[in-house]
């Protein structure tokens, strides 16, 4: 404490610091304490848990319908671009054509 005067200033920072710090360490002691009393062989491998085997299912569900829907959308664009170029051949033939009339 500083006395300065008719006023009296505490630190106020090292003691919020001093009882946070304290805070913690409770914390982590009660934490590990809980924790500590499961047997190790009750841990499950990520392999095993809720999240992995979801993402595998999702995995091979999408596998799925992209085996389906491949083929139906390379024909679709197969057939879209084959049109393209006859539609650019007619072109090219019409303009041949109006300048040998000309």
């Amino acid at each position: 404490m500083k006395n300065t005067g008719n006023r009296i200033y505490r630190n106020l920072k090292r003691v919020e610091e001093k009882i946070y710090k304290v805070f913690m360490v409770t914390m982590i002691v009660v934490y590990s304490m809980i924790q500590g009393n499961k047997p190790v062989s009750a841990a499950g491998t990520f392999g095993t848990s809720i999240f992995a085997t979801g993402t595998k299912n999702l995995a091979t569900d999408i596998g799925t319908y992209l085996l389906i829907l491949a083929p139906i959308s390379g024909s679709l664009l197969g057939v879209y671009f084959f049109i393209r170029r006859q539609a650019a051949d007619e072109m090219d033939q019409k303009k041949c054509c109006a300048r040998k009339c000309a």
